[in-house]
């Protein structure tokens, strides 16, 4: 919402001022969305920069534990994280949806 007004609580907007305002009003509102649109990918981005890191660094091995090693340390590392644990999961007997093991 932009809020505009006057010293003299008299006066009265004309046709062109009140156009001047709502072009204002519509390329702030432009500008401001170009903005939020800006931050959400440069988010986006880094988010996407982070993960292909720690995908890299797990592909360094063949070893499915030292797999798990490392995206345990790099998402601890990256989210500060006091602990991260990988849970196996199976098919639930009647649902097919996976349940985890106890």
């Amino acid at each position: 919402m932009l809020n505009v007004r006057t010293v003299s609580s008299k006066r009265k907007w004309d046709e062109d001022e009140v156009a001047i305002v709502q072009a204002v009003a519509e390329r702030l509102g432009l500008t401001l969305d170009n903005a939020r649109l800006f931050e959400e990918t440069s988010s986006r981005a880094s988010r996407e920069r982070l993960v292909t890191e720690i995908t890299s660094k797990i592909r360094t091995t063949n070893d499915p534990q030292e797999m798990m090693k490392a995206a345990v340390e790099q998402l601890q590392h990256v989210l500060g994280a006091s602990r991260v644990e990988i849970v196996s999961q199976k098919s639930g007997p009647s649902t097919g949806q996976p349940e985890l093991e106890r």
